[in-house]
């Protein structure tokens, strides 16, 4: 059996097709609804929890990358900084308790 060709496979998509597909899944007023109100609500309550559940990763790995990234930083800012700052402080303490002494 031979191949169908791309050509063969591609029908084109007219707008009555179109339509008529469309029509298929819209519901007038004298039809039925596809899902009731109830499942309508649970699945609409799942979607909402499903992405309340993304939303709360997404900034838990924001959170997660800018702590790898600034932890460099501060790191290295304590290391340059803090001895300097803990070694003034701790002579003007010094200098305190001398002359009240």
């Amino acid at each position: 059996m031979p191949q169908p060709t791309a050509k063969e496979e591609a029908a084109p998509v007219t707008e009555s097709a179109t339509e008529t597909a469309t029509h298929s899944f819209s519901t007038t007023t004298e039809e039925k609804p596809l899902i009731s109100q109830a499942a309508e609500k649970q699945v609409a309550a799942s979607f909402g929890s499903l992405s309340q559940a993304l939303l709360e990763e997404q900034k838990r790995l924001l959170n997660d990358k800018m702590e790898a990234m600034l932890r460099p930083m501060l790191q290295e800012w304590l290391d340059t900084n803090l001895p300097p700052l803990v070694e003034r402080l701790v002579r003007e303490e010094i200098e305190r308790v001398v002359r009240r002494g």
